[in-house]
């Protein structure tokens, strides 16, 4: 209702020309490899140390992705008072990660590693350069916080190594355009602030032109010097402010994901054991005895000794990130199933209906002693459910619980994992 009512004075807003002092970028990357921290993110840098010579302000996120980096961010710096609170807030979630049993060497992804990401501080080394060497920290803020009314300059916002949730903090913050700097090509869109895409290399540029919005690689081609490229990338930022659609806008999917605040406060009175989970022991539970019986009990099963179980075709993303995607194809495969002879007739001869089931987890960053476990309980639970007639996992690409984590989870619990399709965003 409070949304609803915002909505007449939002749709009487007219477009007008305003100064780019009006405009807050918000720096992004996900799905990072080995030349994010040499082309992609430099990039970025570039394009908001020219913002900022306009009058506009910036923002860096994801708190545990600079852990390492600390000496570089502070280079240049407003004053030591900024300099105290960034370094107080990385120590802040330090402990948060302590409090859970995890530390910032957790944060590499599987994808991370695979593209040469070993570490958290090759990772944090290379996130940093969204910052310009020659632009100073002007303010730290609270996950979600503005900035004071008419600041301008560089600021970091406190928040998890996780895209989305980071960038729905930095939009909270103010900022009216995001830009995502990936090695993987992640296809991440926020709803209703445009994301422009910038990929790392060229040969997955090439592959990837139909959601990507800008090539960085062009500078390890030796086509472009950085500087070149970061004056470009400026140019099509004001572009997009100015109403040009990104390819994501243009594609009409989105991911959000707010950040949890955790129920744990502190650290934990037992220890380790305080993280563990109980595997379960595998034993069917016990049925009531004391439920009420029907006098029509035994017709209802005499008359339903061979009830047809619905049949339903699964599309299930491994992470929030493909969650959207995922849901778009469901919706295709449903509409042409229910197409008839315009459709497809094997579809309606094999599903009564497909579903791509709501996702809440993100990057799956820090799982606890056991918690990935529960985690792959509740995931993979729902394939081997009675009334999945085939399953297709979606993984984004660059989560930890990606398809050869779900491959290698399913065969650790007996289950063929070739009763399964799989495929990537």
């Amino acid at each position: 209702e409070t949304v609803l009512g915002w909505l007449p004075g939002v749709a009487a807003c007219a477009r007008s020309e305003q100064p780019l002092s009006h405009l807050r970028v918000a720096l992004q990357c996900g799905g990072s490899d080995a030349f994010s921290g040499v082309s992609g993110n430099p990039a970025a840098g570039w394009a908001a140390k020219r913002l900022i010579e306009h009058g506009g302000s910036a923002v860096l996120a994801e708190t545990d992705e600079l852990i390492g980096a600390e000496s570089y961010v502070l280079s240049r710096v407003r004053d030591s008072a900024t300099a105290e609170r960034f370094l107080r807030t990385v120590e802040r979630y330090k402990r948060l990660l302590a409090w859970h049993g995890q530390s910032a060497e957790s944060n590499p992804s599987g994808g991370n590693k695979l593209r040469g990401l070993y570490n958290i501080a090759l990772k944090s080394l290379g996130a940093a350069k969204k910052k310009h060497v020659d632009v100073r920290l002007d303010g730290v803020l609270e996950y979600g916080e503005p900035p004071e009314p008419g600041a301008r300059g560089y600021y970091f916002m406190d928040s998890p190594g996780n895209d989305l949730e980071s960038v729905a903090g930095q939009v909270a913050s103010g900022c009216n355009v995001v830009v995502f700097i990936t090695g993987n090509g992640s296809v991440t869109n926020f709803p209703f602030v445009p994301t422009t895409k910038v990929l790392t290399t060229s040969e997955r540029f090439n592959l990837l032109q139909e959601d990507m919005d800008f090539n960085a690689g062009r500078f390890q081609d030796g086509g472009a010097a950085m500087a070149d490229l970061g004056e470009e990338l400026f140019n099509d930022l004001v572009r997009v402010a100015s109403g040009e659609r990104t390819k994501g806008e243009r594609a009409g999917h989105s991911q959000v994901s707010i950040w949890r605040t955790w129920a744990q406060s502190g650290p934990g009175a037992g220890g380790s054991g305080d993280f563990a989970v109980d595997e379960l022991a595998g034993r069917p539970l016990a049925l009531r005895g004391d439920a009420e019986s029907r006098a029509d009990d035994a017709r209802v099963v005499e008359e339903s000794a061979a009830p047809r179980r619905e049949r339903i075709g699964l599309v299930l993303p491994t992470s929030l990130c493909s969650g959207e995607v995922a849901r778009l194809i469901a919706d295709g495969l449903g509409a042409s199933r229910d197409a008839g002879s315009q459709g497809e007739p094997a579809l309606a001869a094999a599903f009564d209906r497909f579903v791509a089931l709501p996702h809440t987890e993100g990057c799956g960053v820090g799982h606890a002693a056991g918690g990935e476990q529960l985690f792959a309980r509740v995931l993979l639970g729902h394939l081997q459910h009675p009334a999945v007639a085939a399953a297709l996992l979606l993984e984004h690409g660059c989560e930890k619980t990606h398809n050869a984590w779900a491959s290698e989870e399913l065969a650790n619990r007996g289950v063929p994992a070739e009763r399964f399709g799989f495929a990537s965003v």
